[in-house]
């Protein structure tokens, strides 16, 4: 779990995020695990500040099942 230093929500976004954009990573996939690592850490800020990834926590926030709000975006 991640530990929530911009709240529950983000935390929560990171968690259904994170290994997908990981995994998929070109570093990653190069077996360069630190660069794909910090790769990933900053992706999850783009995709946060992205307008489905404010949806995303909004809808996290309010317990909302907006279709549009969904972690089911294809980044």
């Amino acid at each position: 779990m991640f530990d929530g230093h911009g709240g529950k929500e983000v935390a929560k976004f990171v968690e259904a995020h994170f290994v997908t954009e990981l995994i998929t990573n070109n570093n990653f996939m190069k077996k360069n695990y630190e660069d794909a690592l910090k790769e990933t850490f900053l992706k999850m800020d783009d995709l946060l500040n992205t307008d489905e990834g404010k949806k995303e926590i909004l809808a996290i926030k309010t317990g909302g099942t907006d279709e549009d709000s969904s972690n089911t975006y294809a980044w």
